[in-house]
């Protein structure tokens, strides 16, 4: 048996109402409606505080015509048209100046509808992301500030190699090698301060990873992948493995004779507990590969970028037909867009 049976018939509509004004007056979010004309029609208690006024003031008039400042009503009410034009609810950013000041809402907004569907006004409800958005603001202040220091301490390290060891007879070659070094570590740092070092995008990663070399070699990489997020830490040693193994190709491997190539592909595995992908780096087309001797600094570098970021599963194969980068790492979350 519902509430409204157990209610006498003429106190129905009086009580759902008053359920409505009290659903309302719970929460500091606020929640309106209006009509056509963009004249407010419903307001629960925290519009009446955020804008410190009555009902009486606001009642069946137009956001242009109660709010103190015209202009900035006025973009309520071409908000509302749109959403009343389109028929279908939008979720946007509006600035209100509120009692203790200017904030930020995001305001979710559908068309009202009558019985037989027909658009009436709109019904919406904002809520107040002021403080959210503030510390965003200052994670990107700061993430901008790490960049910079960071980059800074980079290029003093390269200052100080270069005036360390001019005189010490360092092959050029083995210092153009120490310098891309650091220039693609660099990049990798910029791009994951685009995103408050939460992570990338694996294409973004590739990209930035094989910046040196993309500009002379672009139509000798094949690159395909769905978009899949990495966190920073395997972010950093993916552009970095990149730049080593384009460096290896343009030096000894498929890209150092014409008509080879480098294949770059990734596909995202939720079968397990957690989501990961694998990632292969494949050239073709190059001179016969033997297996080195040695263990190279390219090859050192990649087994311990990716032990830091968790990754067992990273292995550099030297097969006769090219050298093979796999790896196995973890999907993580985007950044959520605000």
């Amino acid at each position: 048996m519902t509430i409204f049976e157990l209610l006498p018939g003429d106190e129905t509509t009086a009580f759902a109402t008053d359920l409505l004004v009290k659903i309302g007056d719970s929460t500091p979010d606020l929640i309106y409606a209006k009509d056509l004309n963009s004249r407010i029609i419903f307001a629960n208690k925290a519009v009446l505080d955020v804008l410190g006024k009555s009902w009486a003031d606001i009642r069946g008039k137009s956001d242009d015509e109660w709010h103190d400042d015209p202009e900035e009503g006025r973009r309520f009410v071409e908000a509302d048209a749109r959403v009343i034009s389109n028929g279908e609810t939008e979720e946007f950013e509006e600035y209100l100046t509120a009692v203790g000041g200017p904030r930020i809402y995001l305001s979710t907004k559908s068309p009202l509808r009558n019985k037989d569907g027909t658009i009436i006004g709109i019904i919406g409800i904002s809520k107040d992301i002021t403080e959210r958005k503030n510390e965003e603001r200052l994670r990107q202040i700061l993430m901008k500030e790490l960049d910079h220091r960071v980059k800074n301490t980079l290029a003093l390290v390269q200052a100080m190699a270069r005036q360390s060891f001019k005189h010490a007879g360092i092959d050029k070659a083995v210092w153009e090698s120490f310098e891309s070094r650091l220039v693609s570590m660099s990049k990798a740092h910029g791009l994951l301060t685009q995103q408050s070092w939460v992570g990338a995008d694996v294409a973004d990663v590739v990209t930035q990873g094989l910046l040196t070399h993309l500009s002379e070699y672009s139509e000798r990489f094949s690159i395909s992948g769905s978009s899949v997020w990495v966190d920073a830490q395997a972010a950093l040693a993916l552009a970095m493995a990149f730049h080593e193994l384009g460096t290896n190709a343009i030096k000894y491997g498929a890209l150092s004779v014409p008509g080879g190539r480098v294949c770059i592909s990734w596909e995202r595995d939720d079968k397990g507990d957690v989501p990961m992908f694998d990632l292969v780096w494949r050239e073709e087309g190059g001179p016969p590969v033997e297996k080195p001797t040695h263990t190279g600094f390219g090859s050192r570098l990649i087994q311990q970028v990716f032990a830091q970021a968790a990754s067992k599963l990273a292995r550099v194969e030297y097969l006769p037909e090219g050298v093979t980068f796999r790896v196995r790492l973890p999907v993580s979350e985007p950044l959520a867009k605000t």
